[in-house]
């Protein structure tokens, strides 16, 4: 009469603490990870070059309109014109950081921006008042109101037209229209012969026009500052995790030293693939909406990338992790095969499960009677570390329930010798017949419930 049981034992993760505390080793199998980083800083500045170059041809397209003004705005707008000269230099110096803690960068440079702001109103307003007086003397020649308000509105048209170039239309919606109408009614009160109507309307879409070019500039150099440093540490990210891929790992030393393969992706079941389009999503999305994100939502990305950066190291212990508690599988099969063997069972064949490392292992023995056993030592999904072993007895003979229960109990005393923490055995029913086809063991695409 023959006898097919299952038998259990828990075996826990006192083994693979074990084999932690050998002397381990991650090496990363590709090295140039410094010049590949140095290759995207570059293409950084090559690409902050291309962004500047219409700012810089803007800046002196509105310095040569400056010198064909004709009234007094002329000087007001030529010191205007140099003190964005001077910021539009610091700020492309700002641009040159190296990489890293851009956040931090950019509040630096927000409070810069902002007294820039701040600097270039308290500047313009004493200039203002100057220009203020001289249109007061202006206005109290008859003779001359009507022709100084002239050359006022047609110097306000020349800056109105050099300033539709900035991007208003995107960081500051509206503002422009309403200086127009401002512009317009300046213009009906020249037309009707009202120069010091004129004049004065006329200043007062200047006042809002040297306002909101100053805000439009303060915002696009914002945008562009957070956008190249999301660009740049998405791309270095990346870099990092596909430089990450390919590790060797080294337990022990001297003649004991084992030297292990390590694919990221493959032990962490494609965690790597899936940090590194997460990656490659954000860069992309930064790419496409150059034109049309908001700093707002730039800045919320590059946040987002500074807070996945830490899960690179922890995908690459994961995968050591994985690797070892493989090992461990291996080991515990050694101790299974010792045991049966000193009831004259000798070793059939042994594989991991769908021949995938990352699954349980199976070795299956035979005595001369004919009789079968298979250990299954399957790995506990969520438990790192914890095994279970099921002794699977296909035997031809009859065996009684006493005689199974001593094998499992011999297993589990050598495994405990061993420094393994396991459980007493426990009898589950009927072996399972897709365990003693070893063939079916390598070819299975999925773990079967041992």
């Amino acid at each position: 009469m023959s006898g097919e049981k299952r038998t259990y034992v828990s075996v826990e993760e006192r083994e693979l603490q074990r084999l932690r505390e050998q002397e381990s080793r991650l090496r990363t199998v590709n090295r140039d990870l410094p010049e590949r980083l140095n290759a995207i800083r570059q293409q950084a500045q090559r690409e902050m070059q291309n962004r500047l170059a219409p700012m810089e041809a803007r800046q002196q397209r509105q310095e040569k309109m400056v010198k064909g003004l004709q009234s007094d705005l002329c000087r007001l707008e030529k010191d205007t014109q140099q003190r964005l000269a001077r910021q539009h230099r610091e700020f492309t110096d700002s641009l040159r950081q190296q990489r890293g803690e851009y956040l931090r960068l950019f509040e630096q440079q927000d409070r810069k921006f902002t007294g820039m702001v701040e600097n270039e109103r308290r500047e313009r307003q004493a200039a203002v008042r100057d220009l203020q007086n001289q249109i007061n003397v202006i206005v109290a020649d008859a003779d001359r109101k009507q022709a100084a308000a002239a050359a006022f509105v047609s110097d306000l048209s020349k800056i109105m037209q050099e300033t539709a170039n900035l991007p208003h239309d995107r960081f500051a919606p509206g503002h422009m229209e309403n200086i127009r109408r401002h512009a317009e009614d300046a213009n009906r009160s020249l037309n009707a012969g009202m120069p010091e109507a004129c004049l004065s309307t006329a200043q007062k879409a200047y006042w809002d026009l040297a306002d909101l070019r100053v805000l439009v500039l303060q915002k696009e150099r914002e945008f562009m500052f957070l956008h190249q440093a999301a660009m740049e540490e998405a791309r270095a990210i990346l870099e990092e995790a596909r430089a990450n891929r390919q590790y060797q790992l080294e337990v022990g030393e001297g003649t004991e030293r084992d030297v292990f393969s390590l694919e990221v992706d493959h032990w962490t079941d494609g965690d790597l693939s899936a940090y590194e389009k997460q990656i490659a999503d954000l860069e992309n999305y930064l790419r496409e909406g150059e034109n049309n994100l908001s700093t707002e939502q730039v800045r919320d990305i590059l946040e987002q990338l500074e807070s996945l950066k830490p899960r690179m190291p922890e995908i690459v212990e994961h995968a050591r992790q994985n690797i070892l508690a493989s090992q461990l599988r291996s080991n515990i099969a050694e101790l299974a095969v010792e045991s049966f063997q000193r009831e004259g069972f000798s070793v059939d064949d042994a594989a991991y499960e769908g021949d995938d490392e990352r699954n349980a292992y199976v070795v299956k023995m035979k005595n001369r009677a004919g009789s079968e056993v298979v250990t299954v030592i399957s790995p506990v999904q969520g438990e790192f570390g914890k095994n279970t072993v099921s002794v699977h007895s296909y035997d031809e003979l009859f065996t009684d329930e006493i005689t199974l229960q001593q094998r499992a109990k011999e297993l589990v005393g050598m495994l405990n010798e061993e420094g393994l923490q396991a459980g007493p055995p426990e009898c589950r029913g009927s072996a399972k017949p897709e365990f003693r086809d070893m063939a079916a063991v390598r070819t299975r695409k999925t773990g079967a419930s041992a």
